[in-house]
């Protein structure tokens, strides 16, 4: 959507899975001259230099992203959330770009990411550029992450368990979606 609409945020995307594990992945961000690359257990790097997750330690000093699926101007996905991380985090940016999100969350850029409704192709790649960065990718409940059921969260190590809370809590809150 942000590549027909003319916005520079978006990028192409390839992972390489063998027998459900993910052995490389590269995101190409064309329009702002940087690719995101990581080969299992050897790191994370943009434009050939190595990244790693942000040290935030603090919620309320910590940037996250994410975004709504394209079902949720029915189902009110998300919303929830979005209020809960918006009262115990310092920020939130939806950008557009699941798989650029991940990546800047393995760049520090954003402290974490959730959402749901992805693709395999908006997480293949960069969800193995977040664990080789030192991040930690999980679904919803704080699972393994399984790239073909909804629900991601990454996060440095620091945030993942307060972020799994957040979530947790804001799911079990009483807002009702679509408002009546």
């Amino acid at each position: 959507v942000n590549y027909s609409h003319g916005i520079a945020n978006f990028a192409v995307s390839i992972g390489v899975y063998h027998l459900g594990i993910p052995l490389c992945g590269v995101v190409h961000a064309p329009a702002l001259g940087e690719t995101f690359r990581a080969v299992r257990g050897h790191g994370a790097f943009v434009n050939g230099k190595r990244i790693r997750v942000s040290a935030s330690k603090d919620p309320l000093k910590s940037l996250l992203s994410s975004g709504f699926a394209y079902q949720a101007r029915v189902s009110g996905e998300n919303v929830r959330e979005w209020m809960g991380v918006l009262r115990d985090f310092q920020a939130i940016r939806r950008m557009g770009a699941a798989a650029l999100d991940l990546c800047w969350v393995a760049a520090g850029r954003f402290d974490a990411f959730w959402e749901y409704g992805l693709k395999p192709w908006d997480v293949a790649a960069a969800g193995l550029i977040v664990t080789e960065a030192g991040g930690l990718v999980c679904n919803i409940q704080g699972k393994p992450y399984d790239m073909f059921k909804p629900g991601i969260v990454a996060s440095n190590p620091f945030l993942q368990k307060t972020l799994l809370k957040t979530l947790k809590k804001s799911l079990d809150s009483r807002l009702v979606w679509p408002p009546k």
